[in-house]
């Protein structure tokens, strides 16, 4: 694919290699002529680039964009009528369109290897840091998580289930109290407008979201 000779060959600032590699995904999203094999190493691409980038939160911003690879939404002729179990089938009818993906279990692998990535960086931080504290920088990446597992979960995504997100929601809150006089007033904004969105979904469907607590 020439957008991967061209990130290789012609993207030297390691700024904006994520950018370029968020392009990347995105148009990969909207994709829909790829064959398996031909998609599976697209993604595996976009996974090898994303363990590469130098800061260990571009690499999780990257594996989480990443994800989002290996599920589809039906193109826009089908979702507008409302019909996802139909999207297969509004597939064959056009030459050359493949079905949206929808590879649960390669998203919960991409997530995972966010939270890793995340992971390294307190602990990298809390080896260098004085008194062995991690500081908060590792926590805006914690609450994009959280969010990127909430999409999953509206959209459907087996592997993804209320017990799976509450059980990141306990993580990050006790990270965010622990850390609470080092929030900047942008994460802790963010996770506000992320605790006003479960409150949204909780709203809008009581029975799917009622184990949500944030």
């Amino acid at each position: 694919m020439q957008a991967f000779t061209l990130y290789e060959e012609s993207v030297a600032d390691s700024r904006h290699k994520i950018t370029a590699l968020q392009a990347i995904v995105g148009t990969l999203h909207r994709c829909y002529v790829f064959s398996a094999d031909n998609r599976d190493a697209l993604t595996q691409s976009v996974t090898s680039y994303a363990a590469k980038l130098l800061k260990r939160a571009d690499q999780c911003r990257a594996a989480c964009a990443a994800s989002h690879l290996a599920w589809q939404e039906p193109p826009p002729a089908a979702a507008a009528d409302g019909e996802r179990e139909q999207a297969a089938a509004a597939a064959r009818a056009v030459p050359g369109r493949q079905p949206p993906v929808r590879d649960a279990q390669k998203v919960m692998a991409g997530l995972k290897r966010a939270l890793k990535v995340v992971a390294a960086a307190k602990q990298q931080r809390a080896a260098t840091v004085r008194g062995g504290k991690g500081g908060a920088q590792h926590l805006p990446l914690y609450v994009e998580i959280v969010n990127h597992y909430l999409y999953y979960l509206a959209r459907g995504v087996e592997s993804m289930s209320v017990g799976v997100v509450q059980q990141l929601l306990e993580l990050v809150g006790s990270e965010l109290r622990q850390h609470d006089a080092d929030l900047d007033a942008e994460t802790r904004s963010y996770w506000q407008a992320t605790q006003r969105h479960i409150h949204c979904l909780k709203a809008a469907d009581a029975d799917k979201y009622a184990g949500l607590n944030a």
